[in-house]
């Protein structure tokens, strides 16, 4: 499979009793398949991140088409151009998967599909929204317990602007997961 078109031209001369007559020329051109010569993976992004994925191919000048098969990640169902660029989304709780498949194309003659996957993750929430707390100083706060969309796989990371409300240094800068019963100080 070449990079570009190849051309022949043939030479048809008639005779009949002979008599020389009409000389044409026929010319065929061959067009190359076009081919995706980018090496895909299989991507991975979080919700409200902006993609760009090129199509990159061995011959110069070709189109590209895609579709896909899901579109609850923001990725529309079909598309044309050099990239897929978009900025995916997942308002659900589960991770969503478009299946993208890639036809390269050169002067109307398609070449072999490619196909890859966008799994975009959704981003998680802290629920319910943290309320604020007032207490007076030298009393116990409560435990502070964080819940997430994903209690099983949720990380919370924490860091405290002014940890000398903590007597004793009974609060820390930052943490991770909950934040335990502390002695308050002013």
């Amino acid at each position: 499979s070449g990079v570009a078109p190849l051309s022949d031209s043939i030479f048809v001369s008639s005779f009949n009793n002979g008599c020389s007559g009409d000389i044409d020329t026929l010319t065929i051109t061959v067009n190359p398949n076009a081919q995706v010569s980018t090496s895909f993976q299989n991507y991975e992004f979080c919700s409200g991140q902006t993609i760009n994925i090129p199509f990159n191919g061995s011959v110069a000048g070709a189109t590209y088409s895609w579709s896909n098969s899901n579109t609850s990640t923001n990725i529309p169902f079909n598309g044309t151009g050099g990239a897929l660029n978009v900025t995916v989304s997942n308002t659900s709780l589960l991770n969503q998967t478009s299946n993208i498949t890639v036809i390269p194309s050169f002067n109307g003659c398609p070449g072999q599909p490619y196909s890859f996957t966008v799994k975009v993750k959704p981003l998680p929430n802290i629920i319910p929204a943290i309320n604020d707390i007032t207490l007076c100083a030298n009393t116990n706060t409560p435990l502070i317990d964080f819940l997430g969309d994903y209690d099983d796989s949720t990380n919370f990371n924490w860091y405290n602007s002014n940890n000398s409300i903590g007597a004793n240094g009974s609060l820390t800068t930052n943490g991770i997961g909950d934040i335990l019963p502390f002695l308050t100080d002013n």
